[in-house]
């Protein structure tokens, strides 16, 4: 009968979802593998000659130091060879660290995928090259730096594989050339922007964890060498190789300004009027571990504008933080718990007692009435972070604030 039939059916069915169920375990325990105990060797050479970054590799040098190859599938399929190799070459001196890699490609400029060309551009849409540097040699901190066949730059800071510093902008440059067999990079990275344990002297050997990746967008694939878990992203530092043969210098004076001057000009009649706003920010690398965020007037005009939102609904709208200053140390903040991150912020922007919204991130919110508590901050002592500490430092009126942000050991 037609009733009987559809009730061995539905019997079925659970038998077959239970099978399922346990077949993508066993799948995706097979994709996650366990850290190797000999990590690759990735062999870094002086150069002799000056490096000329033009996406060319035409120097001597490169041709004489030993190329890294052999990158394997991520995506789709762990494990497998891929379509096209790349060939991934490292070279220093006294200033830079140089990364050249020759990404092949059998369709040349035809199969290069390149939305756009903004700085810090997405990580899922175009093809690029990566490169992951593990300075403090912890498995646990990396620096990433990234070029797309056109040479704009993404980079970021990540912590443990799941903090990540999107809004970083390192001090770095590349240069990129397409051609009928693939493309080409050079990369250029100043030994001030990386961070790594101090050398007693120059001549000091250290070792670094090194990640290649390598995104073919047309095709899916996401490559690397060495080889990562699909389960995790390039930042995985306990999968990388080893970097050897680097003699980095020693930490110099590391230190960035940002000034500004604004003076109201009247357009009709010429005429300067009121004092000049002078300010800016400064940052300074104090030691490897430490570093020094300084304002002074908080430049408000070089700020982001504001999205803008049409609200139509009884919910209220909230625009984040914006000020480059407050804005670019969020990501040290995320390490602390709510209600200490919102302490924080109501010291740092000179206050003793502010409304703060009760959000993870400091912003403004309109057209509504959200939730808000009183945070008393005269008493605000330094609270110990999973990672680094933060201290107030003094604040003299409402115009200047700082940071000291230092790892733990």
């Amino acid at each position: 009968m037609k009733w009987e039939s559809d009730l061995m059916r539905d019997e079925m069915r659970v038998p077959l979802i239970l099978i399922a169920g346990l077949f993508c375990q066993t799948v995706m325990a097979q994709d996650v593998f366990d850290p190797p105990k000999s990590r690759l060797k990735f062999e870094a050479r002086k150069a002799k000659e000056s490096i000329k970054i033009d996406g060319r590799l035409t120097e001597t040098d490169w041709w004489r130091c030993p190329v890294a190859s052999g990158f394997l599938q991520v995506e789709p399929n762990q494990g497998d060879s891929t379509l096209f190799q790349t060939d991934v070459r490292i070279l220093f001196d006294a200033e830079h660290l140089y990364i050249g890699a020759y990404c092949r490609d059998t369709i040349g400029y035809a199969g290069v995928r390149v939305p756009d060309l903004r700085r810090d551009f997405d990580f899922f849409t175009n093809d690029l090259f990566s490169v992951s540097i593990d300075g403090f040699y912890d498995q646990r901190s990396a620096m990433a730096f990234q070029v797309n066949p056109y040479g704009a730059l993404r980079d970021l800071l990540v912590f443990d594989d799941r903090l990540f510093d999107r809004d970083w902008d390192g001090v770095w440059t590349a240069a990129t050339q397409v051609s009928d067999s693939g493309w080409t990079v050079e990369m250029a990275i100043p030994f001030a922007t990386l961070r790594y344990s101090a050398p007693r002297e120059t001549t000091t050997v250290q070792m670094w964890g090194i990640q290649f990746t390598r995104i073919i967008r047309r095709e899916n694939q996401v490559t690397s060498l060495p080889l990562f878990p699909r389960a995790y992203t390039p930042y995985r530092m306990s999968y990388a190789g080893d970097l050897v043969g680097m003699m980095p210098p020693p930490p110099r004076l590391n230190i960035r300004l940002q000034p500004y001057l604004l003076q109201d000009v009247r357009a009709t009649s010429a005429v300067v009027t009121g004092a000049p706003q002078v300010g800016g920010e400064v940052k300074w690398a104090i030691t490897p571990n430490d570093v020094l965020d300084l304002t002074v007037n908080t430049d408000f005009a070089q700020a982001n504008v504001d999205r803008q939102v049409i609200n139509l609904t009884r919910f209220s709208v909230f625009f984040p933080e914006r000020r480059q200053f407050f804005w670019k140390a969020q990501v040290c903040l995320r390490l602390a718990p709510t209600t200490t991150f919102s302490h924080f912020s109501a010291v740092v922007s000179g206050l003793t007692s502010l409304e703060i919204q009760s959000r993870l991130m400091p912003g403004r919110a309109m057209c509504g009435a959200p939730h808000r508590k009183t945070l008393d901050c005269s008493s605000f002592k330094p609270v110990p972070m999973t990672g680094a500490i933060f201290r107030k430092a003094d604040l003299p009126s409402h115009d200047s604030a700082a940071i000291l942000v230092k790892k733990i050991a």
